[in-house]
């Protein structure tokens, strides 16, 4: 590899350190799920956020690379991104509170365990 190719790389994994360093939603929902079900609740999420944060990091690595070289590929991402917000606005705003309430409320059953995982990837 060339410095060219290298200090970009480094520039891109410096920031995504600082990225995952900083406190944000992934760490308020890790710290209200422990808070409310305990930490065998919460590591569905925990890995799910590592497999989303990995996976989201060789994408944008995928599409950096392919994207120098053809501009369509950037256009597209750009639209699937915007398609990808406006489906979570849209989610988050018309989401019910969920109405369980006293000891069913803490258990986790698979189903939940699962949701709590997929959650865990897409907030990567």
């Amino acid at each position: 590899m060339t410095e060219n190719t290298l200090m970009p790389l480094a520039g891109f994994i410096g920031g995504y350190a600082a990225i995952l360093i900083t406190p944000g939603p992934n760490l308020f929902s890790i710290g209200a799920i422990a808070a409310l079900r305990g930490l065998r609740a919460t590591l569905p999420l925990c890995l799910g956020i590592a497999l989303g944060a990995s996976v989201l990091a060789v994408g944008i690595c995928t599409a950096v690379s392919l994207g120098r070289h053809s501009p369509m590929v950037e256009q597209l991402s750009r639209a699937a991104a915007f398609a990808l917000l406006l489906y979570v606005a849209a989610q988050l705003l018309f989401r019910q509170p969920p109405k369980a309430i006293g000891k069913q409320a803490l258990e986790l059953s698979a189903r939940d365990a699962i949701a709590t995982f997929l959650a865990g990837v897409s907030t990567a």
